[in-house]
């Protein structure tokens, strides 16, 4: 008898662990937290209910709570990247950048083809002012997910300060560099060597250095 009841136990928490997936693949986040959290009460060694627990939590920005699942589910013995990589992005929205990082780069070592953790530990490393790492991961996403890449990069205070403009605050005037010279790969000009704009010049790793600038009324 206790071994039937066992079953019927875990039964209904299988059926409320499946209601509460269902619940999620329609985004109706509220219910399938109420439903996940019904199997864990039923079976509190059901991992995956945990982990689900914690995707759901984040979804309505319950960070802290999402943490507590995660890290059950952990304890469980459920390690997975995808797990790994919502932990980090939960750490990242309560401000524990160090755990974030940690946590991205573990997912990504779990599984290395998850470009949204690369683009999320570039914006993580970012954040904590480790501006050399972030771009490393601009260069990693270069080929694999451009739209992502140029997202980071423009997040990414350029390694070259603007300290003077002539004529007094447009850059129609001569523009002043601060930084280590960069060696100019490309060039996008009209009508040279009268250019009405330069579109872009790149140093050939991502910087865009000058963006539609116009050139002396002598075109000089």
């Amino acid at each position: 008898m206790s071994s039937a009841g066992t079953f019927d136990f875990d039964e209904k928490a299988k059926i409320h662990y499946q209601e509460g997936v269902r619940l999620s693949q329609n985004h109706q986040w509220k219910k399938a937290i109420e439903a996940f959290e019904k199997a864990v009460k039923l079976d509190p060694l059901h991992a995956l209910a945990q982990a689900n627990l914690g995707v759901a939590y984040s979804h309505l920005k319950l960070y802290k709570e999402a943490l507590l699942a995660f890290d059950k589910a952990l304890k469980l013995g459920y390690d997975h990247a995808g797990l790994r990589y919502n932990r980090g992005v939960s750490f990242a929205q309560v401000k524990l950048l160090e755990e974030a990082a940690r946590e991205l780069e573990t997912a990504l070592k779990m599984n290395p083809r998850m470009v949204k953790a690369d683009y999320d530990l570039g914006v993580v490393y970012n954040l904590m002012g480790k501006n050399q790492k972030a771009r490393e991961q601009v260069n990693k996403l270069y080929r694999r997910n451009y739209p992502l890449a140029k997202k980071l990069h423009e997040q990414i205070p350029p390694p070259y300060t603007v300290i003077s403009v002539d004529d007094g605050g447009t850059l129609k005037g001569r523009v002043t560099l601060q930084g280590p010279i960069p060696k100019p790969r490309s060039f996008h000009l009209i009508h040279s060597p009268n250019i009405e704009f330069c579109s872009r010049i790149s140093d050939g790793k991502g910087h865009r250095l000058l963006f539609d600038f116009s050139v002396s009324e002598t075109r000089g």
